[in-house]
């Protein structure tokens, strides 16, 4: 019996706290974020047999150098923007000079990696959390450090596991991710020539920021419609005008046009604000650096964890609380539908949670 009290007392204080978070975070704005450094001493030195390398060089030109993305915190299981924890290119330039300049060669060539994209994600299940990277950089090799020309690719993404909740998780998969980029370029660029087609590193810059002069950055106001299409989005230019939705269905919009006909758009612009359809459901989403993002993701999916983590410990109790608070605590969690990525196609379980749109191809991904 006093077993039983004690549990019962244990579930109420877990409850109140998830409750206080809740009444405590109302009208919360400020970006709460965690730093995720990289190793300070990596392991030195190039693989063996590796023919000599003068430098390597990282650029970056990502749609947001401020943030890597978002991750778990503490055990509400708290969402919080994941940042660098020095400017971009310092915080991989720093690593791989400690790593790699030990045994540069001053004969040898010269390694430029044009980083284009980097994006964390961490999602808790069952038997503990996976961490989640996103990685696409250019290759490019110089003779004389001046022009250079592009040798491969690397566009990957790697998944860690952990049944403890450790940061370290994303610096194993950047380190990984960093090793791949290495044993790619020196793979490809073993029996680099000098080639006609070479770029100084101004030019690359400039080249790559065009990813980023689309109208859908750079107008001022958003043209009100329905876009049939991402291309339509991202020149800001929907194609359907005369349109009106209708909530029907539990919840569900119907994007209506011509009076009677229901229609699938990619997404809506309406009173100045931008929408993606998905599923019946219009999800609200907003510019952030260079990219698109659900509107309140944060605090949205940190209300869905609170109420996941009080409906979960009700759950393992339900001869102690009885089945009407157990009922509603879960029917609130489950209400709150998690959306995740599933356009990787060699990931079929424990996706990533979605939060941005994926600007090259316009489906969810974090």
């Amino acid at each position: 019996m006093t077993f039983k009290i004690f549990n019962l007392l244990a579930v109420l204080l877990l409850i109140s706290t998830a409750a206080n978070a809740q009444k405590n975070n109302k009208g919360a704005t400020k970006e709460k974020t965690k730093e995720v450094p990289l190793q300070k001493f990596p392991d030195k030195g190039f693989p063996e047999n590796t023919f000599p390398i003068a430098d390597i060089t990282l650029i970056q030109v990502v749609p947001d150098s401020t943030r890597l993305g978002y991750l778990q915190k503490g055990l509400g299981e708290t969402k919080v923007t994941a940042i660098p924890d020095m400017p971009l290119t310092s915080y991989f330039q720093s690593y791989i000079n400690k790593k790699y300049e030990s045994s540069y060669n001053k004969d040898g060539v010269h390694f430029l990696w044009v980083l284009k994209n980097v994006r964390i994600n961490q999602r808790p299940f069952e038997f503990g959390d996976k961490a989640y990277l996103y990685f696409n950089a250019d290759v490019y090799i110089s003779k004389d450090g001046n022009s250079y020309n592009f040798v491969t690719a690397v566009d990957t993404l790697l998944i860690e596991g952990d049944v403890n909740y450790d940061i370290n998780m994303h610096y194993r998969n950047i380190r990984n991710a960093l090793q791949l980029l290495l044993q790619t370029t020196i793979d490809k660029g073993r029996n680099f020539t000098d080639t006609a087609n070479s770029f100084l590193v101004t030019q690359l810059i400039s080249k790559e920021q065009q990813r980023f002069n689309l109208p859908i950055y750079t107008d001022t106001l958003y043209k009100e419609g329905a876009y049939a299409n991402f291309k339509e989005f991202l020149n800001n230019s929907p194609s359907i005008i005369d349109f009106k939705t209708v909530v029907a269905n539990k919840n569900k919009t119907v994007i209506i046009v011509s009076g009677k006909d229901s229609i699938q758009p990619w997404g809506i612009c309406q009173k100045g604000e931008l929408y993606k359809y998905h599923q019946s459901n219009l999800i609200a989403i907003e510019k952030q650096a260079n990219g698109f993002i659900m509107s309140g993701y944060v605090s949205g999916i940190n209300r869905r964890n609170r109420n996941v983590l009080t409906a979960g410990v009700a759950g393992a109790y339900t001869d102690i609380i009885g089945g009407d608070i157990l009922g509603r605590a879960l029917a609130r969690a489950a209400s709150e539908k998690l959306i995740t990525v599933t356009s990787v196609p060699y990931i079929k379980k424990h996706q990533p949670e979605a939060c941005t749109v994926n600007m090259v191809t316009g489906e969810w991904f974090f």
